[in-house]
Formats: structure tokens, C-alpha cells, sequence
């Protein structure tokens, strides 16, 4: 298949949505790369690999970039190994660099994710690098994006304030908003997951599977692999 560029952008915590994702994508045998463009380069810590800040390392059947500078820097180092990213079926980017994609990515990316949570700071800083992106690349304005709401709680807020929050950023929404609900046991999960080092899916609840069979099936997959992928990830110990 040919190569599925996907940017997971947001300044809020994504990594366990985007590390669930990508074992899903794997365990449906796609060739996954997840290439960790956060400001401080967190992925590392999850993946247990300090010793070596700059590598392309294999995590749970898919493969991690940690420590490049960006997109440029990733390709080539790739180059130097003589291998491309189109020897994935799916290059996964959780970016909060600004710089990090080249416009041409953000451009013709299969699929751009906002992430957010309600938290005030969230959506202002969100609102003002989105407004930083579009006077980087101008002709970038109004970009189809996904919005997801990380980590969603009940609040006394009215729906709409927050809709209206973003409604005036320079992008457009496309399709109802993803919502994953704060659940105890998802952020359990989430904390032994990490200092682990391993990447279990279960107990994870209804409601996050729920918003990963969404966003599967933007990947363009159908019911049956979605569901084979949920059964797969949730038996894996490791």
C-alpha cells in the first residue's frame, strides 16, 4: 500500500493515544513509524531508550524516531541507513515543533489531528500556534483537521463556549469532534504503561477503544480489521 502520512498536532498529553494507535496499525501487519517531533522530546522515557536519544528503534512491532530535529533530519538520517519513509505504510507524527514538518507535509498529510483538552491554557496556546503555523505557511490557511478532546471531563462550561473557543482558530473542522472521556483506570494504564515500559491494552475502557475504532477507520480500514486489531492488542501482555 502506498504511504499514509498522518500529524497528530497539539500541545496537550497524546502519547498513549498515539502509541495505542499505532499497535493497533501493527497488529494488523502495517508497517508503522511513530516519529516523536514534542519540544522535549519525550518519547524516549516511554520507550526505554535514554541511552540512545537519536535513534529509529523497534517498540511493540512498530518503529519509534526519537531525538530528530525534523522532518529533514529524520529522512536523512534514513538516507545514511539507504532506506526512505515509504518503506512504511503509516509515518505517524505527534508534533508540538512548530518546525518540525515541512510544509509539503502539512499540506498533503492523509489525515491532520488537533488534539485539545478543556483545560484553559490548552486551548489558548493551541489557538496561538495554530495562528503561528498559518504565518509560517500562509498558504496552508484553513487546513481540514480532525479535532480530538483528550482526557474530557463534565463541566459546569456550556458546549458551546467551547465551540466557540475554537471555532475561530485558522483551520477547519472536519466531521463531529472525537471525545475520549477522563477515565481512573485509562490513566492507571497510561502511568504502568510508562514506567514499564511495555504497552498493554487492557483494561483500557469502552469509551477509549470506542474513539481508536474512530480513528481506524480513517485509516481506511474496514469493521472486520478494526475489531481483529482491538482483539489482538487487548490478549498482548507486553
Amino acid at each position: 500500500m502506498a504511504l499514509k502520512t498522518w500529524i497528530f498536532a497539539g500541545l496537550c498529553e497524546k502519547s498513549d493515544l498515539l502509541l495505542y494507535l499505532c499497535k493497533l496499525l501493527a497488529s494488523v501487519d502495517k508497517r508503522v513509524l511513530l516519529v516523536d517531533a514534542t519540544q522535549s522530546h519525550k518519547y524516549p522515557l516511554y520507550i526505554g531508550l535514554l541511552d540512545k536519544p537519536l535513534e529509529i528503534t523497534e517498540f511493540m512491532n512498530f518503529d519509534v524516531a526519537c531525538g530528530f530535529t525534523s522532518q529533514v533530519h529524520l529522512e536523512e538520517h534514513l538516507r545514511y541507513g539507504e532506506e526512505k519513509l515509504e518503506r512504511y505504510d503509516y509515518v505517524i507524527y505527534d508534533v508540538e515543533n512548530l518546525s518540525f514538518c515541512a510544509m509539503e507535509t502539512w499540506r498533503d498529510s492523509d489525515l491532520r489531528v488537533w488534539t485539545t483538552d478543556y483545560g484553559v491554557w490548552s486551548l489558548s496556546e493551541g489557538s496561538q500556534w495554530l495562528n503561528a503555523l498559518n504565518r509560517q505557511h500562509s498558504e496552508l490557511k484553513d487546513m481540514i483537521f480532525q479535532l480530538v478532546y483528550m482526557h474530557a471531563v463534565d463541566t459546569l462550561l456550556e458546549s458551546s463556549y467551547i465551540e466557540d473557543y475554537v471555532e475561530g482558530w485558522p483551520v477547519c473542522w472536519e466531521r463531529e469532534p472525537i471525545i475520549i472521556p477522563w477515565d481512573e483506570m485509562d490513566m492507571a494504564l497510561k502511568l504502568e504503561n510508562e514506567h514499564q515500559r511495555q504497552l498493554r491494552m487492557k483494561p483500557l475502557s469502552r469509551r477509549y477503544k470506542k474513539a481508536l475504532g474512530i480513528l481506524m477507520k480513517l485509516a481506511e480500514l474496514d469493521d472486520e480489521h478494526i475489531k481483529r486489531a482491538l482483539r489482538s492488542a487487548g490478549r498482548t501482555k507486553i
